[in-house]
């Protein structure tokens, strides 16, 4: 009897040894296999990375050798070890996250050669195509959509190749180039992300950008940069690498942005900027397109344009104010391309939502969902959140709290917390990170207002029992979409 409860205990920690590997592997893809960024999280999560919620991984060579090399480790060691085997599986599974941690390095060198050796192929292909023309688009937040909205725009007229999603680093630009670029394209729109210094730099480096968009700064990866001016310089690095037309695009409604854009007229740039709130702007900007009369509504919003002397009315199936400074931004990077305003307006009717970003989704219970779990970062909650206040019924927030801020942590959820609580009536936070700045900043204001801490499951049972016709559910950071996938019956 007792060699079976052994028995038991042995195969229960051999099963949650598995499933501690496969989140780990997740946890370091998610990562992007850096460590600065993991040692972040760890940092602000302390010893319950021990006791990750399990998290399936995504599917590929790297994952699977990952996987492979680490259970294999792990198997060794169980033999090695001179101890009976439930007392010796405790012992592999509190080292598991440091067989992981030791494979991920030891896999870096490959990697960074055959990442060299892509990046150095890619860089040889281009040299047959130097009349492709090269956008580069970056900023803490916006990249995306940004970079879709111009897409839309530009298939109009050109055969564009972009990059997908957010794979923005300099082997994903490298691979995409070596795999999909042929002599249709006429265009190439690149997102460019950093997270220190002279990543995008070894991105422009390779593509040769002749126009240049930068979305906004925030204090998005701050734990990275260290500071704001970091993260203006880092971003620089597009407009610094520009050549050929030298069109650089900024937001006129971001001081960070406004300063960049000075930086850029000294180098002798040409500066366009775009604005949905300024009227007057410096004398060394070339070329201004603003938006005014702004209407927000619950499936749609409208405004109209001003370029140079000429002005359109648009009607967009996009939710939020803050998706115009992204179209403003697009519209600029197609008039770079040679495309004229009165075609921009006839392409500009096929644009969409993109994926997990103010997306709507049918809810349960006659409740609406807005999915917007594809990134988090505080001027995106607080956009998101001010989108729900044009809105009747209750409105409830499922919301992962910001990682990566750094010393702006504290003010950031802060001013998110009191932000929520003039227009939601429930949060649900997917962890317990800076719970208590949220409900710092959100004390002064809240009066009914209710927080909770919630795992996946949970929230959705509880969704599930108290949503009801009318409401509004808005999901904000990639742990929302667990959630989010619960309720409407996707894997997850």
């Amino acid at each position: 009897m007792f060699e079976i409860i052994l028995a038991c205990i042995s195969l229960i920690l051999v099963i949650h040894i598995t499933a501690s590997i496969l989140t780990f592997i997740h946890l370091w893809y998610v990562k992007e296999y850096r460590l600065d960024r993991m040692w972040i999280h760890i940092r602000n999560v302390g010893w319950s990375i021990f006791f990750t919620p399990f998290r399936k991984p995504h599917l590929s060579p790297k994952t699977s050798l990952l996987f492979l090399t680490t259970s294999t480790t792990l198997a060794g060691l169980f033999y090695l070890l001179p101890f009976n085997r439930p007392f010796t599986l405790v012992i592999i599974d509190l080292f598991t996250f440091c067989v992981t941690l030791f494979w991920v390095i030891l896999l870096q060198i490959p990697t960074a050669v055959w990442h060299h050796y892509e990046i150095s192929q890619a860089n040889h292909l281009l040299k047959k195509y130097p009349k492709l023309e090269v956008i580069g688009i970056t900023g803490s937040y916006g990249k995306t959509s940004t970079k879709e909205f111009l897409s839309t725009i530009l298939n109009y007229k050109f055969q564009v190749l972009k990059t997908e999603l957010s794979k923005n680093s300099a082997v994903a630009v490298a691979e995409l180039l070596l795999h999909q670029l042929n002599r249709k394209h006429d265009l190439l729109i690149a997102e460019m992300a950093a997270y220190k210094k002279d990543e995008i730099a070894t991105i422009a480096r390779l593509v040769r950008p002749q126009i240049g968009i930068v979305t906004a700064i925030n204090e998005q990866h701050q734990d990275l940069f260290s500071s704001i001016q970091n993260t203006m310089h880092a971003k620089f690095e597009l407009i610094q690498s520009l050549t050929g037309k030298n069109i650089a695009i900024f937001s006129g409604d971001n001081p960070h942005t406004l300063e960049m854009a000075r930086w850029a007229s000294e180098l002798g740039k040409k500066i366009w900027l775009f604005s949905i709130t300024q009227t007057t702007f410096p004398v060394w900007v070339e070329k201004v397109i603003r938006a005014t009369d702004i209407q927000v509504y619950p499936k749609n919003l409208t405004c109209k344009i001003q370029l140079n002397l000429e002005s359109y009315e648009m009607t967009l199936p996009l939710l939020g104010k803050h998706q115009v400074s992204n179209i403003l931004a697009a519209i600029l990077g197609a008039v770079a391309c040679r495309m004229s305003l009165r075609e921009i307006m006839i392409a500009v009717k096929d644009i969409h939502t993109f994926r997990s970003t103010m997306e709507p989704v049918h809810g349960i219970n006659g409740a609406e969902f807005i999915d917007d779990t594809f990134n988090n970062n505080p001027d995106a909650a607080m956009a998101a959140i001010d989108y729900l206040s044009v809105l009747d019924g209750r409105k409830f927030l499922v919301f992962q709290p910001m990682i990566e801020l750094g010393v702006y942590s504290k003010s950031a959820h802060e001013k998110v917390g009191k932000y929520a609580s003039n227009v939601c009536n429930q949060i649900l936070l997917t962890n317990k990170f800076a719970y208590e700045d949220l409900i710092q900043g959100a004390k002064q204001d809240s009066k009914n207002l209710k927080f909770k801490v919630i795992s996946a499951h949970e929230g959705s049972v509880y969704l599930k029992k108290e949503l009801k016709a009318g409401d509004t559910v808005l999901f904000k950071g990639k742990e929302a979409a667990r959630i989010l996938k619960f309720l409407i019956n996707e894997e997850v």
